[in-house]
């Protein structure tokens, strides 16, 4: 009916797999943060017995500890967050890519999590002034979270709750 109502994650006003939110209205995961064998062994290392904003605080401290900033890829979304977080890589160059592997783990933690990006607005005004991309484009990556019976926005990168200001988000607090 597209009225998020208790006990559901996600509401599209569909009955269909495969678009992101489930007949039965649960968020599937996209096949960027697929969880795998890397994912599950990341998310039993994480804290147990923490629950809502605890939890997510804990994967930002996993991420920031165990993957290290660096040039990964030169497409930010060449990678899935299995990838990311498998020995071969251990890395994330940018928001982007630390917003996948969060979403990957809370998802596997039993937080429903959706993905969040935001645009600049120098990049809302490229993108309206021109009949083309802009060759780099600058936002921010999110992460929208059912914790504690309700709906929360959390930066990733930054390990904090974002409430919506001047601008976009900023850190709450």
């Amino acid at each position: 009916n597209g009225k998020l109502e208790k006990n559901e994650e996600c509401d599209d006003k569909n009955r269909q797999d495969k678009d992101g939110c489930t007949r039965v209205c649960r968020i599937e995961d996209g096949p960027q943060t697929l969880p795998g064998t890397q994912i599950q062994a990341a998310a039993r290392a994480i804290s147990k017995g923490a629950t809502g904003l605890a939890t997510l605080d804990n994967i930002h401290a996993w991420i920031k500890a165990n993957l290290k900033k660096s040039k990964c890829s030169t497409d930010r979304f060449a990678l899935t967050a299995e990838q990311l977080v498998s020995p071969a890589h251990r890395c994330f160059s940018g928001c982007t890519q630390f917003g996948l592997v969060f979403l990957a783990l809370a998802r596997e933690k039993g937080i429903p999590c959706l993905y969040v990006s935001t645009l600049s607005d120098e990049s809302l005004t490229q993108l309206k002034d021109k009949d083309c991309m802009p060759s780099f484009i600058t936002g921010h990556v999110y992460a929208r979270a059912w914790v504690d019976g309700k709906w929360v926005v959390y930066d990733p990168i930054v390990g904090a709750l974002a409430v919506e200001g001047k601008g976009g988000y900023v850190k709450q607090g």
